[in-house]
């Protein structure tokens, strides 16, 4: 592939690549915004984490298709995520198995389950929308109300849009308080909830908690630490993405590495949840930045756009030029792009994107334009 006009400069210690005159049209005004900075590791050091990580993923695979993973949530998960990663149906197919065993186990988890593998394209939206189940009020239920809109597309929104209106997002603020001083087990799913509906909503009033739950958890030493800590790890890990802070993510991410990938690797009931964590820390995920007021209609459609896309390594951005300024400067978005959506993978991105129906086709540009040049 041939470019014009390509220049390297080096912003926070990285390497940055800016097309004046390429494929996409991306002038040095829409520099490819650098993440926060990363710890000084060597390349070996680098490597050596890279490879523990990528065996952890192929052996908890391994495992996965043998059928020697039960089925759980995270088994969906990671099963989805090898499916994205590497498009063989066989992975779709132990998904859809595992979400049929599990709702008979949890009504709740199996349909949202089953929503996960129809937004990945399998056939199970009938299923998930007939499984009767009692509403229980729980971090289950919100999983589900995200799951279900995601994969049915629903674009009134109204459903999850009430959910987390009012109270319910004190609520959510507020539900770590009991366990600050002690096992932080029953936050760490909240965690997740919040993660996902910051990403869908935009709720800065949940953002602001993030930091606060993440260092709880990371901090966590209970007894049971081994039997949660890939999940612990990740949803930590995912929260620093979210936040912007770099320690939470940086701190995730050696726990892992140095306290949970080998010890809980062998075991049929962790595997997956390790094999998951593994695969979204060795890869470089997909940022989809949204900029512009969040009451915007097309800054709606394009945060709808993208909570709909199956991709496995998303992380959604949602930035408002009046209230997020500094942290749009560091990331080096143009306000005056506004309202638009930035497709990034490390240091690359795409131009400014206006209509939705355009997000796939630039995800799948970006994605293999960055594998190109990393090779």
């Amino acid at each position: 592939m041939m470019f014009a006009g390509i220049l390297l400069g080096r912003l926070n210690d990285r390497v940055t690549i800016l097309f004046a005159d390429g494929p996409f049209g991306v002038s040095p005004a829409m520099a490819a915004p650098p993440e926060e900075k990363l710890p000084e590791l060597s390349k070996p050091q680098l490597h050596r984490e890279k490879t523990k990580l990528e065996k952890a993923v192929d052996q908890a695979a391994a495992m996965l298709l043998q059928g020697k993973l039960p089925a759980s949530e995270d088994g969906v998960r990671f099963a989805l995520w090898l499916y994205g990663e590497k498009g063989d149906v066989a992975y779709l197919d132990v998904a859809t198995k595992m979400a049929r065993e599990l709702v008979k186990r949890d009504p709740i988890m199996g349909s949202a389950a089953l929503f996960w593998v129809a937004q990945a394209g399998g056939a199970t939206l009938a299923e998930a929308q007939q499984v009767k189940y009692g509403d229980a009020g729980d971090h289950r239920s919100s999983l589900r109300k995200l799951a279900m809109v995601a994969a049915t597309r629903d674009s009134t929104l109204k459903e999850l849009k009430d959910f987390y209106s009012g109270i319910q997002i004190k609520e959510l603020q507020a539900v770590g308080s009991g366990h600050a001083s002690g096992f932080a087990l029953g936050l760490l799913p909240w965690l997740r909830v919040q993660c996902e509906a910051i990403q869908f909503l935009g709720e800065v009033s949940l953002q602001r908690s993030l930091k606060m739950y993440g260092e709880i958890i990371l901090g966590d030493i209970s007894s049971q630490a081994e039997t949660i800590g890939a999940q612990r790890a990740l949803v930590v890990w995912e929260a620093g993405l979210l936040s912007g802070n770099s320690h939470l993510r940086d701190e995730a991410q050696e726990m892992f590495l140095e306290d949970f990938l080998e010890t809980t690797l062998e075991d049929p009931k962790t595997a997956a949840s390790v094999g998951l964590a593994a695969g979204r820390m060795s890869r470089h995920h997909v940022q989809l930045a949204i900029i512009g007021d969040p009451k915007d209609p097309t800054i709606t459609k394009l945060r709808q756009a993208a909570y709909f896309l199956f991709e496995p390594n998303k992380i959604i951005l949602n930035l408002d030029p009046k209230t997020d300024s500094k942290r749009m400067a560091e990331l080096m978005y143009p306000p005056d792009a506004a309202p638009a959506m930035f497709v990034c993978v490390e240091t690359l991105c795409s131009p400014p994107i206006k209509d939705p129906a355009e997000l796939e086709k630039q995800v799948a540009e970006i994605k293999k334009l960055a594998a190109e040049v990393q090779q």
